[in-house]
C-alpha cells in the first residue's frame, strides 16, 4: 500500500512539473516585425501589434537612436492561452504626441510576464518605421 502512495505520488508530481513546464514562454513566443508603417499594414491595422502565445502581461517601450522614449504600453491578457495573440491595448500608430516621427530605426524594449508568472522575459531589438504613404 506504501509503495502505490509513493507510485501515485511520484506521478501525480511529474504531471505537475510536466504543466509548469508547457506554461513557460521564452523570447520566441514574442513576435516583433522588422518593419513597421507601409501602406498594406496599415491597411490592417492603424497601430503596431505584437504577436505573443503564453504571455500574461507584456510591456512595450520605444525609443529613438538616442535614447528619447517616445511610446509605452502596458497589456494584460485574463485568459493566457498558447494560441498566437495580437495584443497591446494601445499600440504605436508610428507617432510621438500626435507629431509623426521621421522614417528610420527605432529601439523596443519588451518585458513580457508569462502564464505561469514565474518567469518574466526580456527582449530588445529595433524596428524600421517606413514612410507611409
Amino acid at each position: 500500500m506504501k509503495k502505490n502512495i509513493t507510485n501515485l505520488f511520484i506521478i501525480f508530481l511529474l504531471l505537475a512539473l510536466t504543466q509548469a513546464l508547457k506554461a513557460q514562454c521564452t523570447k520566441e513566443d514574442i513576435k516583433t516585425p522588422s518593419s513597421w508603417g507601409s501602406a498594406e499594414q496599415l491597411e490592417a491595422s492603424k497601430t503596431l501589434l505584437i504577436e505573443t502565445k503564453n504571455v500574461r502581461e507584456l510591456k512595450l517601450s520605444l525609443y529613438t537612436p538616442k535614447g528619447t522614449k517616445i511610446f509605452e504600453s502596458t497589456s494584460s491578457i485574463l485568459s493566457p492561452s498558447k494560441d498566437v495573440m495580437k495584443i497591446l491595448d494601445t499600440g504605436w500608430d508610428g507617432t510621438k504626441l500626435g507629431e509623426k516621427l521621421n522614417a528610420g530605426f527605432y529601439v523596443y524594449t519588451i518585458e513580457a510576464e508569462c502564464a505561469d508568472r514565474s518567469t518574466t522575459v526580456f527582449k530588445t531589438g529595433q524596428i524600421v518605421l517606413t514612410i507611409k504613404t
